[in-house]
């Protein structure tokens, strides 16, 4: 079988979980001696683009994109078609190229861009499902995307003119959700029951001996409701004790670790609930008695202005790492008390949370979309 695998990158100052799925994806095939071959476009290449609203209509259709995956595919004869993200340069010109050629095509979905401006279902800092199984022209009357109302009406445009057209419906043979609660919400746009399948993310590595269901503890909390904290994960190893006892692990065989610090790993934004974070901390330095600090691992469009209050406050214990390795976030995991998301959006499955469960720490995040 030969597959080709599509997908456009997000520009390096904004990395994005997507990026790491397609990469391990197309390892862990070709790992498995499967035929792949790529389709990739670059957001860094148009980062400096002087026509940015050219460059956003472009979102519509891409003549360029088609007729690259046309020459691409009589060239290869793939398969099988699997899309990962086609914002904002390849765009859905790309599912007629493939269906033109008789090629079967897959699309994974990672956010809701195919109903949502900014893709998130977040507005003015709350979930908002206006544009749910409707025509999304309230995206571009409120400037869903970027702020911007001029920004936003090619995104509505192309989400309207596909879905008038029947190209989310008729040019895509099967859709691929991360969890069921993000195959519901497609559902409930309208996208055919039938056709959307639930597959998980995965990590091509574990950091640790595999870990059973009952050796995972996810603790979910409610957004912003810290006083619901199991402090006994702060004041002990409790975690890594039960996972040592029911494995039968000596002192020496002993895998997990921790320091003093709980950790955020991810994008410093908005939508990410940072400024949360930063309160519920606040908040649990003052119902424990031992030292613990926060580590915030990495970058984001809301990072000076956190540093800056965390600054003004004054504070302590809050520590900003700045953008980390794969490898060197590993490591500052592996140590950790545990990881905290605090997003204010429905997450669809932040790689995040898997790498956290594959070092053997908990996590703590918002009880929101699931």
């Amino acid at each position: 079988m030969k597959i080709l695998i599509i997908h456009n990158f997000y520009q390096s100052s904004s990395p994005s979980g997507e990026d790491i799925v397609f990469k391990n994806e197309v390892e862990l095939l070709r790992k498995n001696r499967i035929n792949v071959i790529t389709y990739e476009k670059y957001n860094d290449d148009i980062a400096n683009d002087s026509n940015r609203l050219k460059l956003a209509f472009r979102t519509i259709w891409s003549r360029e994109t088609y007729k690259e995956l046309k020459t691409l595919i009589t060239k290869e004869k793939p398969d099988i078609a699997h899309f990962h993200n086609i914002w904002y340069q390849i765009s859905p010109s790309a599912y007629y190229a493939c269906k033109d050629a008789g090629i079967p095509v897959v699309q994974t979905l990672h956010n809701f861009r195919l109903f949502c401006a900014s893709g998130l279902l977040m507005r003015v800092g709350k979930v908002c499902e206006e544009c749910i199984g409707r025509m999304p022209w309230k995206g571009a009357f409120y400037g869903c995307y970027r702020n911007s109302r001029l920004y936003s009406l090619p995104v509505a445009l192309t989400q309207v003119i596909h879905r008038f057209i029947g190209t989310w419906t008729n040019k895509v043979d099967a859709y691929i959700a991360l969890t069921n609660f993000g195959r519901n919400k497609f559902i409930e746009h309208g996208l055919p029951a039938e056709k959307i399948f639930v597959k998980p993310n995965f990590l091509l590595n574990s950091h640790n001996p595999p870990l059973a269901g009952s050796e995972i503890k996810f603790c979910v909390q409610p957004v912003g409701a810290i006083h619901e904290l199991p402090l006994d994960i702060i004041n002990g190893q409790r975690l890594s004790e039960q996972y040592q006892s029911e494995n039968n692990l000596s002192k020496g065989d002993r895998k997990f670790s921790h320091g003093n610090y709980i950790v955020f790993l991810g994008r410093i934004s908005y939508e990410k609930g940072i400024e949360i974070l930063v309160d519920a901390f606040k908040m649990l330095r003052s119902m424990t008695h031992k030292e613990v600090f926060l580590k915030i691992v990495g970058d984001g469009p809301l990072k000076k202005q956190i540093e800056d209050r965390v600054g003004i406050e004054r504070i302590p214990n809050i520590e900003f790492t700045g953008r980390k390795s794969h490898s060197e976030s590993m490591e500052i995991l592996k140590d950790a008390l545990f990881m905290v998301t605090s997003s204010i959006w429905y997450e669809m499955f932040p790689m995040t949370v898997l790498e956290t469960f594959s070092c053997g720490k908990a996590v703590i995040a918002p009880r929101l979309g699931r």
